[in-house]
């Protein structure tokens, strides 16, 4: 259900940074669409650099690439 809340509203508002940022950070933590997910949060960190809850999950999500680590869905 978060998924697909977090997709609509980043279908909805694409330029919006909490919108991107949501829907990258649902897919990020529930182990669904790494690349996508990064992405996702590539794009929120730029729209909103100041931001810094973004910036660390942002950096998590890329240190995690780098290592080959897959994130885990938490229950």
């Amino acid at each position: 259900a978060a998924i697909r809340e977090a997709q609509l509203a980043y279908r909805i508002s694409p330029a919006n940074p909490m919108a991107t940022f949501t829907y990258g950070q649902v897919l990020h933590k529930a182990g669904k669409e790494p690349k996508f997910a990064t992405a996702l949060l590539r794009k929120a960190n730029k729209l909103a650099p100041h931001d810094v809850e973004i910036k660390k999950l942002y950096a998590a999500s890329m240190q995690k690439k780098k290592s080959g680590k897959k994130t885990k869905a938490r229950p």
